[in-house]
């Protein structure tokens, strides 16, 4: 079976990017005046219930030839659906084919391919280019990210202090509330439904000011995430995960209790953060930052890849460090597009997201107590 490294599941008339996966069949018998060759497999892309929904004949006829293709020198293998569809069997992914971002990629792989064919060996200036951003981006698209200090690491089931428990970490048991039940995952069905896991939970009385005045000014901003084979980390408000704000009660806090069955990530402790300027991945440009880096495709590679002007990794605010196209959820109350809060890499748990793939904890901007996290990979 093929998937796609793609979070998006979008239907075909509204993706940008949507997963793809071929399935094995059986074959039919065969026709005596058959004259097509039998194709043993059937390609699906994936709708916005989750569903997979199947190519017809026509279409997964050309997306398996495609497949059995060989790949071109750039390794990039695509197609051409109908009037708004492409596929990507590179990437495993549908996408629309006036989707801005993959414009923009197509017309960087294609420039990368004629200039190996040239034999124009030519650099470009690095010092020129960097002198340019450093002058001319302009400010307005700096957003500031804090990075999490961090500090002690513990067993996953060790004992911890009561401030470590209702503390800034990653991993070990999640803080709940007095006689709250752990939660469990809404996705799971084979085996019955698995406990989740904390990923991190972050003390917003203790982040930087910006962040407790956009974020609020108490409690414990909580990720946890089921990370069994249901995939239900994906996408957004799928039962696969929880973000919250708990606030902690008053008097002691007793840890609490694992069941047998959880598995804990390690915890490892934060300490403190580390406000740091960040700009936008180019799947967060507007129309007026693409004008200002026009036609000079060198300039906006060497801005994407210079960490000069980009946070990596985990970091509350700034800008989400996109693996895939950019994707906002809609709140699942109002239908609003949430806001951006946290990128989590899972490198501080020992965790990853698919093939060095992210996620990114998101928040309503009119219900603040309405969270979710979207996740993607390479």
């Amino acid at each position: 079976m093929y998937s796609s490294s793609s979070s998006t599941s979008s239907s075909s008339s509204s993706s940008s990017s949507s997963k793809v996966k071929k399935v094995k069949k059986v074959a039919a018998p065969k026709k005596k005046k058959a004259k097509a060759p039998e194709i043993d497999a059937q390609w699906s892309w994936r709708t916005d219930s989750g569903a997979w929904e199947p190519y017809d004949e026509k279409v997964n006829a050309k997306i398996e030839a495609l497949h059995n293709k060989k790949p071109p020198k750039s390794g990039i293998k695509t197609a051409k659906i109908d009037a708004e569809r492409g596929v990507d069997l590179s990437r495993m992914v549908q996408y629309r084919l006036d989707d801005p971002s993959r414009i923009r990629q197509l017309k960087r792989e294609e420039n990368e391919e004629s200039s190996d064919d040239s034999d124009d060996d030519s650099e470009p200036d690095e010092k020129a280019m960097l002198a340019k951003l450093r002058s001319g981006l302009p400010k307005k698209y700096m957003r500031m990210a804090a990075v999490p200090i961090l500090g002690a690491t513990l067993g996953a089931r060790a004992r911890m202090t009561r401030d470590q428990y209702v503390g800034s970490r990653y991993g070990g048991a999640p803080y709940l509330l007095p006689g709250e039940k752990w939660p469990k995952c809404g996705v799971c069905t084979e085996g019955g439904p698995k406990y989740l896991r904390l990923m991190c939970q972050f003390d917003l009385a203790h982040v930087p000011a910006t962040f407790r005045r956009l974020y609020g000014n108490e409690g414990l901003l909580q990720y946890m995430m089921c990370d069994d084979e249901c995939d239900g980390w994906w996408d957004s408000f799928t039962g696969g995960h929880i973000q919250r704000v708990v606030r902690v009660a008053e008097g002691p806090a007793d840890q609490t209790k694992v069941p047998a069955k959880c598995e804990l990530f390690p915890i490892r402790m934060i300490n403190g953060w580390e406000e740091k300027p960040d700009y936008p991945h180019y799947e967060d440009y507007d129309d007026k930052l693409t004008d200002w880096f026009g036609d000079d495709d060198d300039l906006q590679d060497f801005y994407q890849d210079n960490d000069d002007f980009h946070v990596r990794g985990d970091k509350l605010g700034g800008w989400p460090d996109w693996t895939q196209s950019a994707e906002y959820p809609a709140c699942s109350k109002c239908g609003t597009a949430m806001n951006y809060v946290f990128n989590c890499s899972g490198d501080h748990v020992d965790f990853m997201y698919g093939d060095c793939g992210t996620a990114q904890i998101m928040q309503c901007p009119k219900h603040k107590d309405i969270f979710t996290a979207v996740a993607a990979c390479c």
